[in-house]
C-alpha cells in the first residue's frame, strides 16, 4: 500500500476513534445524567448487602460454683505433763 494511503486510513481511523470517545463521559455518567452508556460491562454495581438476621440473645452466665468452707484446724493438742523423774 502507499504511503500515502496509510497515511490517510490513519488519520481517519484516529480522526473516529476521537469523535466516538469524545461523546462518551469518563467514569460512566455525568453529573445528574441518567445511565445511558454505550458500554457498561465494566460498570456492574455489586448486588445488595443481604440482611443480616437479629443476633439471638446471649445465653445467661453460668452461676459460679459454691466454695466448699475451709475445715477449722484441729486444735492443738493438750502438752502431757513432764513425768517426774523417779528417785533413786
Amino acid at each position: 500500500m502507499p504511503r500515502r494511503a496509510l497515511l490517510l486510513l490513519t488519520a481517519l481511523v484516529l480522526a473516529l476513534h476521537w469523535l466516538l470517545l469524545a461523546d462518551l463521559p469518563l467514569g460512566g455518567t455525568g453529573q445528574g445524567m441518567p445511565r445511558s452508556m454505550s458500554f457498561h460491562t465494566r460498570m456492574v454495581e455489586p448486588p445488595p448487602e443481604p440482611e443480616a438476621a437479629p443476633a439471638p440473645p446471649p445465653p445467661p452466665a453460668a452461676p459460679r460454683p459454691v466454695r466448699k468452707p475451709r475445715p477449722r484446724p484441729a486444735p492443738p493438742a493438750p502438752e502431757a505433763p513432764e513425768p517426774a523423774p523417779a528417785a533413786p
